[in-house]
């Protein structure tokens, strides 16, 4: 029997808040290490963005919601990269990425939204910009051989291909999620990457 929308839906909005609520939990206790935070705080906005897709809200109001959670992925996602693979430059842009985000949040709640269509697409530049980076990071780090690196580079084309327009594409948001859960587990424990 082939699996539903719905069914796709209830599976992976189920593991997205099952592992960002656990994760943040377990954070609030171990805060030496910010990735299961960071991890944690990335899979509830993707839960967000999940939910404003198929929500009945008033448009206007997603209109302002749906880019502040798709633009909160971005800083969040580099965060969770920098926890576990520190590198100086890649430490800058997460702030440069953070610098603009908490503003672009501020200017989406306060003005009309018939201003908000020329900031969008900028926002969304500077957006890929900042995976850009994060992906180059992945490749990095793999290239040199650090542990786990393989687990993060295979996690990232999962979550790639997440957002592809097909019915089955956020099935692939698990194999994200549980790859990652591996690393943070497995390797974590093992004290992890150090190298600046």
């Amino acid at each position: 029997m082939p699996i539903g929308p719905n069914a796709i839906d209830a599976v992976v909005l189920g593991a997205l808040s099952l592992t960002g609520l656990s994760l943040l939990l377990l954070h609030a206790f171990r805060r030496h290490d910010p990735a299961r935070g960071a991890f944690g705080g990335f899979c509830l906005a993707l839960l967000g963005l999940r939910l404003l897709s198929r929500s009945h809200l008033d448009p206007d109001l997603i209109l302002r919601l749906d880019p502040i959670a798709s633009a909160a992925t971005v800083p969040l996602l580099m965060l969770y990269v920098q926890s576990l693979f520190p590198r100086k430059w890649f430490q800058g842009m997460t702030a440069f990425t953070w610098a603009y985000v908490i503003p672009y949040a501020v200017i989406l709640a306060v003005y009309p939204n018939e201003q908000l269509h020329p900031i969008i697409p900028v926002m969304e530049k500077f957006s890929w910009l900042s995976l850009m980076a994060t992906l180059l990071v992945a490749v990095q780090v793999r290239q040199e051989q650090e542990p786990g690196s393989t687990l993060l580079l295979i996690g990232l084309g999962f979550l790639t291909f997440g957002f592809w327009p097909h019915e089955l594409a956020p099935l692939s948001l698990l194999p994200f999620i549980v790859s990652q859960l591996w690393l943070l587990v497995r390797w974590r424990n093992k004290a992890g990457p150090t190298r600046p």
